[in-house]
């Protein structure tokens, strides 16, 4: 992701990001840029990597059950060598660039792709506005699926060969140096904004049924979830609430859940996101073409599976 029109840099330690951002951190005397995640309780910590520094190639960890959690995604991508390097929407659904490596030495792209499944791996790039130097690197996210992030395609294999010869694999890291650092945040909002109204719609198909949403008043929304442009006029699809929306279920949310919610009144379908019950999206959906108000509310624990609905008179 680029330096969005939010995008920002804080040299203080009162965090205040925006999910969807990507964080780096940077320690005061070190040329390295350190890839790191914020997690509910706002406490910011370094993912598990391995960077390329051209004299090293450097393992940063903060806590040694991320290094644990490398070592079992590693085996499953050395087995099915893929990293997706794009996703495209159409009609159809969505589609997956994929390169496929070949692992021998040196490592080597053998093919590249579209098609309907994702590689087990993601690739990242640096933006132009991107601070410090763009050292190649492979790290392991929140979700457990290992992600390049590199200037160019051809340097993914160039940064496995890499790795692969200093055998570093095995280590599980060191936790960054402790002295002052300032983060950066990239954040570009057409990307978020989209992900978040496409999440609304398909949670209104779920809730209403396909027929209700393909009535002619979504058709604005549909649109913008394919491709199309936002409103030129008036207020946006997506919008950041910071501040109370008054509404019940979302004002109380508890610290350990989403939520995804819907409200309409007899004109306006509204849905809303809430996420580690601190930021709230705000989704206008449309018109209301049955005209009869109704709420829907789910409640998601992103400390473990499942679902969990929260019951609304």
């Amino acid at each position: 992701m680029g330096l969005g029109p939010r995008g920002r840099t804080r040299r203080d330690q009162a965090f205040s990001f925006h999910p969807g951002e990507e964080i780096f951190i940077r320690v005061d005397g070190d040329p390295v840029s350190y890839e790191a995640d914020l997690l509910p309780g706002f406490k910011e910590r370094y993912r598990y990597q391995l960077i390329d520094t051209g004299n090293n190639v450097v393992s940063v960890v903060s806590f040694a059950k991320d290094g644990e959690r490398f070592k079992k995604a590693w085996p499953k991508f050395a087995a099915k060598p893929e990293v997706t390097l794009q996703k495209r929407y159409g009609q159809r659904g969505s589609v997956y660039r994929v390169a496929t490596l070949q692992m021998g030495d040196p490592v080597r792209i053998a093919s590249i792709e579209w098609r309907e499944k994702a590689g087990l791996a993601w690739w990242d790039t640096f933006s132009e506005r991107f601070e410090g130097q763009a050292h190649p690197r492979l790290s392991l996210d929140l979700m457990s699926l290992i992600r390049f992030r590199t200037c160019h395609i051809r340097d993914i294999p160039r940064l496995l060969t890499r790795i692969l010869e200093i055998g570093e694999f095995n280590s599980l890291g060191n936790s960054g140096a402790k002295s002052t650092y300032s983060m950066t945040s990239h954040y570009e909002s057409w990307k978020v904004d989209r992900a978040l109204a496409k999440t609304l719609v398909n949670y209104l198909i779920d809730q209403r049924g396909p027929e209700y949403v393909r009535h002619e008043a979504f058709a604005p929304i549909r649109a913008y979830c394919l491709g199309g442009p936002n409103r030129t006029g008036g207020f946006p699809f997506v919008d950041i609430v910071k501040r109370k929306v008054g509404i019940q279920p979302p004002d109380e949310l508890p610290q350990n859940r989403h939520m995804l919610y819907l409200i309409a009144n007899s004109y306006q379908v509204m849905g809303y996101i809430k996420l580690y019950s601190a930021f709230t999206y705000k989704v206008a959906l449309g018109a209301n073409p049955s005209g009869t108000p109704f709420e829907r509310a789910t409640l998601i624990d992103f400390n473990g599976p499942g679902r969990m609905p929260l019951p609304i008179a």
